[in-house]
């Protein structure tokens, strides 16, 4: 290994182990650099575009699809470098091209034949987007299975994911009775949770299911405001307008909106509502009556109360 790829891994290493979303631009860039030498080897060149690919993938940069596809299509990694690569590809796939995520998972299982959860669920995932319900829950319901109590927070993800599965299927009775056990467990991701209500307004037929439920999170979580903001966000998605401005208010009043949840709020219902609604402007007035504080945010939020009005 040269000197300059074994910087790349020395650099790899240390930024994975930060976390810190200002270095994956450096690593990407260091990278490049390696690739832009038309005398490396294959490996070399697989290496620096599996590395740019992760660099690329902490950002959620889609150039993370062409790093790993060139990786991986070399095959000129190690085992594990070259397996692990194909799963991260899988995974930026499944946003993008979820047929072609599943090919690819389908081929990693097939050379490594492994009953790993995580990519069961991973798996499961894909054909939940790709429309395959009952493929998907047999999928998610081993990978849940397969958990070991090390990994109870995959396991609990895994149970939203079925929920969540189950009322794209129409099978609301069975994300029913998940959903009611999954209560019953306080450790339960209250966030995730959340996220579930929007499933169920999803379905065009839950309403009621979506607010009893966006309640009960609410109950689990007195004066947290991450799951209130999360919510009121959903609410507005689900152009629930009334449970978004009580939650609003909520937040305002315990002094717990600041101008960045004002402006994810906004944001949202800016996507939602197109053009004139008497229920968006309803919701401009509400938030523009908890005073933000920046200037240029409060005049987004007249000029959107504005061009709401019918």
């Amino acid at each position: 290994m040269t000197a300059k790829l074994q910087a790349l891994r020395d650099e790899f290493k240390r930024t994975d182990g930060l976390r810190r979303a200002d270095l994956y631009p450096k690593l990407r860039a260091s990278a490049d650099a390696i690739l832009a030498d038309r005398s490396i080897s294959a490996y070399e060149r697989a290496v620096a575009n599996m590395v740019g690919g992760f660099a690329a993938d902490r950002v959620d940069d889609p150039a993370v699809i062409d790093y790993l596809t060139r990786a991986v299509d070399a095959d000129a990694l190690d085992n594990d470098d070259h397996f692990q690569s194909m799963l991260m590809l899988a995974q930026a796939l499944s946003k993008r091209d979820p047929a072609k995520a599943l090919t690819l998972l389908e081929r990693f299982e097939s050379q490594t034949r492994t009953h790993d959860p995580t990519v069961l669920l991973i798996k499961g995932n894909v054909l939940n987007v790709l429309g395959r319900y009952p493929q998907s829950i047999v999928a998610i319901k081993q990978a849940i299975a397969g958990f070991g109590a090390k990994d109870r927070d995959k396991k609990r993800g895994g149970e939203i994911m079925l929920a969540s599965v189950y009322m794209s299927a129409g099978q609301i009775g069975e994300a029913d009775k998940l959903i009611d056990a999954m209560l019953a467990d306080p450790a339960q991701d209250s966030e995730g949770m959340a996220l579930l209500v929007m499933a169920y307004l999803k379905t065009g037929k839950a309403q009621a299911k979506a607010v009893a439920l966006g309640d009960k999170v609410l109950a689990r979580n007195p004066g947290n405001p991450h799951v209130r903001l999360a919510l009121g966000q959903i609410y507005l998605r689900g152009q629930l307008v009334d449970n978004a401005i009580a939650l609003l208010d909520e937040l305002n009043a315990a002094g717990q909106l600041d101008d960045n949840g004002r402006y994810a709020l906004l944001v949202v219902a800016m996507d939602v509502f197109k053009g004139p609604s008497a229920q968006a402007a309803k919701f401009a007035d509400a938030l523009l009556a908890t005073n933000p504080g920046d200037a240029g945010l409060k005049a987004r939020i007249v000029e959107f109360g504005k061009a709401s009005r019918p």
